[in-house]
Order: C-alpha cells, then sequence, then structure tokens
C-alpha cells in the first residue's frame, strides 16, 4: 500500500517510515499539509497518517482539504498526535472524518501498525469508523 506520512518533525517521520516499510507498505513523506497536498496530486496514494501541529498547513486543515475533494475524500486519514489528546481533539478528529487517532507514533510501536491495518478499507466505498484512543506518549513532537 503507498502511504503518505505527514509531519514536520524528522525523527517521527524516520520512524513512522521504519515501522510502515517493515509492514511492507511503500511510504511517502510531507513536511506539512501543503506538501501533502501536492504528494497527492502526483502520486498514487492509498492512506494518510498525519500529524495535526505542523506550520503552514495543519493537520486539521489538510483532512479538511481531502475529506472536500472528490479524488480523495474515501482515503482512510489516520491522525497522530502527541499535543492534541483530550477528549474534545478526538471530537474534533470525528466531525472531519478521520480514520484513526492515535496520541503518538513511538508509544506505540507494537500497536501501531494493527490500528493502521484495522482503519484501512477493504472495498471501494468507506466511512470512516468510529475513533480508537491509543495510549498517549510524552508531548513534544
Amino acid at each position: 500500500m503507498n502511504i503518505l506520512i505527514t509531519d514536520d518533525n524528522p525523527t517521527n517521520l524516520k520512524l513512522l517510515r521504519a515501522m510502515l516499510e517493515t509492514e511492507g507498505h511503500k511510504v511517502l513523506s510531507a513536511n506539512d499539509g501543503l506538501e501533502a497536498l501536492e504528494l497527492l496530486e502526483r502520486e498514487k496514494i492509498e492512506a494518510v497518517i498525519s500529524d495535526i501541529l505542523m506550520p503552514r498547513m495543519d493537520g486539521y486543515r489538510l483532512c479538511l482539504e481531502v475529506r472536500k475533494s472528490e479524488k480523495f475524500k474515501a482515503l482512510p486519514f489516520i491522525f497522530y498526535t502527541a499535543t492534541y489528546t483530550s477528549p474534545s481533539d478526538s471530537k474534533a478528529a470525528m466531525d472531519i472524518c478521520c480514520s484513526l487517532m492515535s496520541s503518538c507514533p513511538n508509544s506505540t510501536a507494537s500497536s501501531f501498525p494493527n490500528a493502521f491495518s484495522s482503519s484501512i478499507p477493504r472495498r471501494a466505498s468507506f466511512s470512516p469508523p468510529p475513533i480508537p484512543r491509543m495510549p498517549s506518549c510524552t508531548k513534544g513532537s
């Protein structure tokens, strides 16, 4: 599967890339939402994993742009964050239809691939499932 990961933190990008490539996925990366939108237009992307807090265009706006596009609105979209972990943050993510919300990639190394795999649809039409809560990590990413 071709997965786009979006984060302004190089360490998180490296960790996510390693986890996903180990699972057999092809990974493309962007440093913010604007770069992610450019990659979505140029590459065949089958899922998006995005941080929320980023410069230029944050993850919420990126998700909104993806969901309002006829071409991309059915893409599985996963948020992960160390900053936005409250119930109201999860509600905001649910309101803009992300597929999964994880608290941080480095704290969920063993569970993240399973949670990710379960959020990817196996059919053409896609309705995002409820957002499960995952263990949180230290703030700062």
